[in-house]
């Protein structure tokens, strides 16, 4: 669980939610649960990376930038370098989401998400 009692379900519900407080809120939680329990991410690295990946094209900047640094430091240590394998098409096809959506400004972030994966 997180400091605020969340558990990765109720953290992955929340990344849909209508609020960008919320789904913020939701993408720094799944950080901080990755970062000290990896763990958790057996039995829901699909839905885990599919959740943190559709945020990268979010219509809000705070939801995008939370979702690079889950990725960055909880998602992709999680899984490991040969984990991640499995989910490298999906991720690919999100950052190319971003770097060709109709937002100006969500483009712009784009290429710090794709930086985050060629990094790892």
């Amino acid at each position: 669980l997180t400091n605020r009692g969340l558990s990765m379900s109720e953290l992955l519900n929340q990344t849909s939610h209508y609020s960008e407080k919320v789904r913020k809120d939701a993408l720094e939680g799944m950080r901080e649960l990755l970062e000290a329990h990896p763990e958790t991410m057996k039995g829901s690295a699909a839905a885990v990376v599919e959740k943190t990946a559709e945020r990268l094209v979010d219509r809000e900047q705070i939801v995008r930038v939370a979702a690079r640094a889950a990725l960055k430091h909880g998602v992709l240590p999680a899984l490991g370098k040969r984990g991640t394998a499995p989910f490298a098409k999906r991720l690919v096809l999100h950052v190319g989401a971003a770097l060709t959506h109709v937002d100006p400004v969500t483009r712009r972030d784009a290429p710090a998400a794709l930086e985050t994966l060629l990094d790892f």
